[in-house]
């Protein structure tokens, strides 16, 4: 009996081990598991880390070439003002001109007129003179001792 008692003592010690370890060995696997995910975890978070700090940086990049350009657009609308200003003088110039030239323009049909009256004047002027020394010719023919042989 003591054989029996010794085998089932052994058997239970046995039974009661495998189980033990059986159990010791799946709750380390578990904790290897566990260990193994939260691991992997820890790598997710350093990739969304470093992804996260590359987006920032994208953000910053972005950021500067906003600020960039709205001090672009800010010059480009600065010197359209200034183009519409300009426009604007050029419009004022060329009202200006337009009237100087018409006025202009009256000065010269007047001064054209005048030359007119000038030659027409002069042509009046030659015609008396010449009539005047035709007169006088004729005078001194019919004063002059020869006139009258």
């Amino acid at each position: 009996m003591a054989t029996f008692a010794f085998k089932l003592v052994k058997g239970v010690v046995g039974s009661t081990l495998l189980a033990g370890g059986t159990f010791a060995g799946l709750c380390y696997y578990t904790i290897w598991n566990a260990d193994r995910q939260v691991q992997r975890i820890d790598d997710d978070l350093a990739d969304l880390s470093k992804a996260l700090i590359r987006a920032e940086d994208g953000i910053k990049t972005h950021l500067e070439t906003l600020a960039r350009d709205e001090k672009q657009k800010e010059s480009i609308a600065k010197k359209v003002e200034d183009v519409k200003t300009n426009l604007s003088k050029a419009e004022e110039q060329v009202t200006r001109l337009k009237g100087d030239l018409q006025d202009f323009s009256k000065k010269l049909d007047e001064k054209k007129q005048n030359i007119v009256a000038q030659k027409q004047q002069t042509g009046l002027l030659q015609r008396i003179r010449e009539e005047r020394a035709e007169s006088v010719s004729v005078r001194s023919v019919s004063l002059s001792p020869r006139g009258y042989c």
